[in-house]
């Protein structure tokens, strides 16, 4: 949901209050935001294998590019685990305050 598609009367009360900033600066939603950081992040995990490939067939030429590129993907796919634990906590919070 893009912050343009909020109601009239919510987003009129949101323009009165100069310090919320109603657009993204890169107007970027966050929908396009998340997809644009799986998509690297599967990139490079598919790098990792691929580097992983190349010094198993001993092919590669530089096993420090290998061990660079593996950690990576491992220190991206943490890092998004992170997130989305940290998504699922605040979710879980908003829908046990009681209304």
């Amino acid at each position: 949901m893009k912050i343009s598609d909020l109601p009239p009367e919510i987003r009129s009360q949101l323009e009165k209050r100069p310090e919320i900033k109603l657009e993204s600066p890169t107007g970027n939603s966050f929908g396009e935001v998340l997809k644009n950081s799986l998509d690297n992040l599967q990139q490079m995990q598919a790098e990792a294998a691929h580097q992983q490939s190349l010094l198993a067939l001993g092919e590669a030429e530089n096993v420090a590019e290998v061990v660079i590129a593996t950690e990576k993907a491992s220190l991206a796919m943490d890092l998004t685990l992170a997130i989305r634990n940290k998504l699922l906590e605040a979710y879980q919070s908003i829908m046990n305050t009681p209304v």
